[in-house]
């Protein structure tokens, strides 16, 4: 149990690194990157809000569903930013209906929106192999790891892969008794620390690529 609540503790304050990484750059000019402070921000606002709720025994799902909606809208504009394609911008928009409508309409806000996640999910990732497919090609850069994309990449795709299906069944395992609710978010904590350090690279990647 205490284990638990240490990796959570860390895992929130992993949002901290994307921070700390552009302070160290700030005489730098803002860029689409700097998006990820924002999103980094919402992230510990999110995790403060629903741990307070949490102690009242208030119902957070809320602020976390909100969170997930925008953690997917940010990492797109970022990564439609390098890789511009149409239906990538005509599935967001759908996204972004279909999102507001389960959210405000047809979904309880009582647990995780797994049907938005799914969507988001399923698309973020096929737009991240493109993405990273595009630099491939292109290789605009001498060392792959020298593009900020492909932090970003990493990101998305160790973080939305492996938590995919737990995301998809949250709701249906725990209703059955098959998953243990903190060994999912174990999972969660400890994905979340590798995709914030990816992001906290991608920042640093980007800053660097323009002292060079």
């Amino acid at each position: 149990m205490k284990t638990f609540y240490i990796l959570a503790f860390i895992s929130s304050a992993s949002a901290i690194l994307p921070i700390a990484t552009k302070v160290s750059f700030t005489r730098r000019p803002l860029c689409i990157y700097d998006s990820l402070i924002i999103l980094s921000l919402a992230s510990i606002s999110t995790d403060i809000i629903s741990y307070e709720y949490h102690l009242i025994t208030k119902n957070n799902w809320p602020f976390i569903n909100l969170f997930l909606i925008l953690q997917i809208l940010v990492l797109f504009s970022i990564l439609f930013s390098f890789n511009k394609k149409i239906w990538a911008l005509i599935f967001v928009f759908f996204f972004i209906c279909f999102a507001g409508y389960n959210y405000y309409w047809e979904f309880n806000q009582k647990s995780l929106n797994a049907e938005t996640n799914f969507v988001g999910s399923v698309f973020l990732i096929a737009f991240t192999f493109d993405c990273y497919n595009k630099i491939m090609k292109e290789l605009p850069v001498k060392h792959l790891y020298d593009h900020p994309i492909f932090w970003i990449s990493c990101g998305v795709l160790f973080y939305y892969t492996c938590v995919f299906f737990p995301y998809i069944f949250n709701n249906q395992f725990l209703e059955l008794n098959l998953m243990d609710f903190q060994s999912q978010w174990t999972l969660h904590n400890i994905l979340n620390i590798v995709k914030n350090v990816c992001l906290a690279l991608a920042i640093w990647t980007n800053y660097r690529m323009r002292l060079l």
